[in-house]
Order: C-alpha cells, then sequence, then structure tokens
C-alpha cells in the first residue's frame, strides 16, 4: 500500500514520519510546493523511508498522476482544499482523510460518503489534530 500526503508543514511531516515508523505502507511520499518547507521537512525526515517532494495542490493533473498508485491521500493542508481532494479521491478511488477546521466544508464532504460507498472508498473528514 501506498500513501500520499499533501502539505509537509508541523502536521503533515508528524503524519509522514508516524506512517514511517507505525504503518505497512511500502511508499510514503510527502507532497509540499513550497521549497523552503520541503527542505525543512526533508531534514525532519532525512533517516525515513518518506519521499519529500515537489508537488501542487493547485495542480489537479499532478495530484491524479500521484495517485495512480495511491492508496490513501491524507490532506494535512489548509481546509479549503479538503472538499476537492476527497472529491478528486473518489474519482480515482482512493481513501481519504483530512484534519478538517471547516464545519461548512466538512459537510460538504460528508454530503460524499454515498458517493464514496459506491466507489468502495472511506473519506474521513474532520480528524483534527
Amino acid at each position: 500500500m501506498n500513501a500520499v500526503i499533501l502539505g509537509a508543514g508541523m502536521m503533515g511531516r508528524a503524519i509522514a514520519n508516524d506512517l514511517d515508523q507505525f504503518s505497512g505502507f511500502e511508499e510514503i511520499l510527502l507532497g509540499e510546493k513550497d521549497n523552503t518547507t520541503r527542505t525543512s521537512a526533508k531534514q525532519f525526515l532525512r533517516d525515513t523511508r518518506v519521499k519529500v517532494i515537489a508537488l501542487d495542490a493547485e495542480k489537479t493533473q499532478e495530484i491524479h498522476r500521484r495517485l495512480q498508485n495511491g492508496d490513501v491521500l491524507i490532506s494535512a493542508l489548509p481546509y479549503q482544499y479538503n472538499y476537492r481532494l476527497a472529491r478528486l479521491a473518489i474519482q480515482k478511488k482512493t481513501h481519504f482523510i483530512d484534519l478538517g477546521g471547516n464545519n461548512t466544508i466538512v459537510d460538504q464532504e460528508r454530503a460524499l460518503f454515498s458517493q464514496a460507498k459506491h466507489h468502495n472508498v472511506t473519506i474521513i473528514p474532520d480528524s483534527g489534530l
């Protein structure tokens, strides 16, 4: 199984580190568009299996490409990305989890549950910090 994490800030790198230490994922990708944040995350994750890559959540085609082999997409991005990413995950038949942060967006994601179930995908919005 493979995981794709978007956002290499404090939460994203902590998630990546925990998955490296405590999961059976074969590949863990940590995507971040900001070069400074990527460099800092690489330092933090230097003795792990995590691959820190340049990945811009605004570029849907890039996310699509990375999800070709992804079994789960984890959003450690600001909440405004989560609904769009949940829809994309369903489309790619990839499980999705996010940290939440906005009740309106969480409600929008919950409205996708039946569609996710139809595609055999689990969506877990608002998992918190």
